[in-house]
């Protein structure tokens, strides 16, 4: 089951991917939104573009750090603030599950399965980033 758009421009930015990576993108929407109502703490989640990338985040304030979805080097991304330590740290827990791009993105391949459970930590975390601290 896919979740709408509610913002037309959201869905123009999904439209504007290639189609070699815009399946792998929707796929990783659909697991944020599910991570999400999964985690008690997140409440209701915003999707809106940031940089010109979807962009997800608790519309409540000062619970989590926004998720970003896009492209690095061709391949399916997921972005996260690269002033935290979130990427190091799911470094340590997923080393060997997930590929990673500096202290800032997952890359998810589009070939290989999807590596769900590694992944949705990774969402969870960052959307409840600002609880830990």
């Amino acid at each position: 089951m896919r979740i709408a758009f509610d913002d037309p421009a959201v869905a123009e930015a999904f439209a504007a991917f290639g189609d070699d990576v815009r399946d792998r993108l929707l796929e990783l929407r659909q697991l944020i939104f599910e991570t999400a109502r999964a985690t008690a703490a997140v409440g209701a989640l915003s999707e809106s573009l940031k940089w010109g990338q979807p962009s997800y985040a608790p519309t409540k304030a000062r619970i989590g750090s926004p998720v970003r979805l896009g492209v690095c080097e061709g391949e399916a991304t997921l972005f996260f603030h690269c002033q935290t330590k979130l990427v190091s740290s799911f470094r340590l827990q997923h080393g060997n599950a997930l590929r990673f791009e500096g202290n800032r993105a997952v890359v998810v391949g589009q070939t290989q399965p999807l590596p769900r459970q590694a992944l949705a930590d990774c969402i969870a975390t960052a959307l409840t980033y600002h609880l830990r601290r």
